[in-house]
C-alpha cells in the first residue's frame, strides 16, 4: 500500500471517484497483507464478494488486492463503497486513503483503527474510559533485554493484532523465546499478565442503525483457569462458553463498551477474562477474517446472524 502517501497524481482519481461513487452501485473489497495473516483475509474477501451483491442489492462487487509497491488508489476509482478485508495493522492506512478520496468506507476511522491495532494504545484508551483491562506493557528490543521472569505472561506483537506471534511464557527460557518471536514481527512486544478466570471472546458489530450486534460467547480454553493450560491464541473451533444470564450480560456489556470506547466500526473481536464479578478486557482484534466457516462467523451464526446478514451489516454501517 505504498500509495498511502497520496501523491498529487491521485487528485484526478479523487475527483473521478467522488463524482461517480453515489451512482455506481459498486462495492470494492480491499484485501491483502503479508504471508502471516493475509491468506485468511484473501479467502474471506472471495466469500464476501459472492455474498454482498445479493445481501445488499448492488450491481457489482469486486476484489482489489493491496500489494507492496503498487498504488491502490486507481483500483478504488468508481467505488461506491470500500469494504476492508485486511489484517488489523492495515486498517488505519486504508481508512485514511478512503477518507482522503472521499469514498464511503465500511470500517473505523483512521484514529480508531490506529488505537485498536496497537495493544498499548488500546489499553490506555480503555482504561481512560473506566474499563477494566488486563495489565501489560510494551517493550522494544532494548527493553525486552531487561525483562526477567516473575509470573506467567502472554507475549504478542504490540502493533500486529490477531492470533499470530503470540506465546505464553512460564519460564525464563520461554520468555526469551516469546519476546524473540514477537519482536520478529513488530518493533515492540506487548507483555501482559494472565489473570485467573475464564477466557472468552465476543465479536461485536455496529449494524448501521446504532445497534451493536454481538456474537455468541466463545470460551477460548474450555475448563481451564491457569496460564499453563491456555493456548496463546484461539483457533477456529467453536466452544460455547455456556455462561449464566448474569455473566453473559456482563461479558457482552464489557465488549460493547470496549467497542464504543475505541470508536470502532466493522467487526471487532474482544477477548475478556471473566474473573468473578469483573470482566477484564484483553486483546482486541479489529479485523478478524470474515470467512464463512471461521470462528467469528460461527459465533454470529450461533447468535442468529447468518453469514449473508453479517456481511450486509458490515456494508450498511459504512461511513460516508
Amino acid at each position: 500500500m505504498s500509495d498511502l502517501t497520496m501523491p498529487l497524481t491521485v487528485r484526478t482519481a479523487r475527483r473521478r471517484t467522488t463524482a461517480t461513487a453515489r451512482r455506481t452501485g459498486l462495492i470494492t473489497i480491499v484485501t491483502g497483507g503479508g504471508p502471516i495473516g493475509g491468506h485468511d483475509h484473501r479467502c474471506a474477501s472471495t466469500a464476501m464478494a459472492e455474498a454482498l451483491p445479493d445481501a445488499c442489492g448492488v450491481v457489482e462487487c469486486r476484489v482489489v488486492e493491496a500489494t507492496a509497491g503498487t498504488r491502490l488508489a486507481p483500483g478504488l476509482a468508481g467505488a461506491g463503497l470500500v469494504v476492508p478485508s485486511v489484517p488489523g495493522e492495515l486498517l488505519a492506512p486504508l481508512a485514511a486513503l478512503c477518507e482522503w478520496l472521499e469514498i464511503p468506507y465500511a470500517g473505523a476511522s483512521p484514529r480508531a483503527s490506529t488505537l485498536a491495532a496497537d495493544a498499548e494504545l488500546a489499553a490506555l484508551a480503555l482504561d481512560r474510559a473506566g474499563l477494566d483491562v488486563v495489565p501489560g506493557l510494551a517493550v522494544d528490543a532494548a527493553g525486552a533485554a531487561g525483562l526477567d521472569y516473575l509470573d506467567p505472561v502472554r507475549i504478542r506483537p504490540a502493533g500486529r493484532p490477531g492470533p499470530f506471534g503470540r506465546s505464553i511464557a512460564t519460564t525464563r527460557a520461554s520468555l526469551r523465546d516469546g519476546l524473540h518471536l514477537a519482536l520478529a514481527l513488530d518493533e515492540r512486544a506487548y507483555v501482559e499478565e494472565i489473570p485467573q478466570g475464564m477466557a472468552v471472546m465476543v465479536p461485536v458489530l455496529d449494524d448501521g442503525t446504532g445497534n451493536l450486534l454481538t456474537g455468541a460467547v466463545h470460551e477460548i480454553a474450555p475448563g481451564t483457569l491457569f496460564a499453563a493450560d491456555r493456548p496463546a491464541a484461539p483457533g477456529d473451533d467453536w466452544h460455547d462458553a455456556h455462561l449464566s444470564p448474569t455473566d453473559g450480560a456482563l461479558v457482552r456489556r464489557a465488549a460493547r463498551a470496549a467497542y464504543r470506547a475505541l470508536g470502532m466500526r466493522g467487526v471487532v473481536s474482544v477477548e475478556i477474562i471473566l474473573d468473578g464479578r469483573r470482566a477484564l478486557i484483553g486483546a482486541i482484534d479489529p479485523a478478524p477474517a470474515q470467512r464463512p466457516h471461521g470462528l467469528t462467523a460461527r459465533q454470529f451464526a450461533a447468535s442468529g446472524t447468518a453469514y449473508p446478514q453479517l456481511v450486509a451489516a458490515v456494508a450498511h454501517a459504512a461511513r460516508g
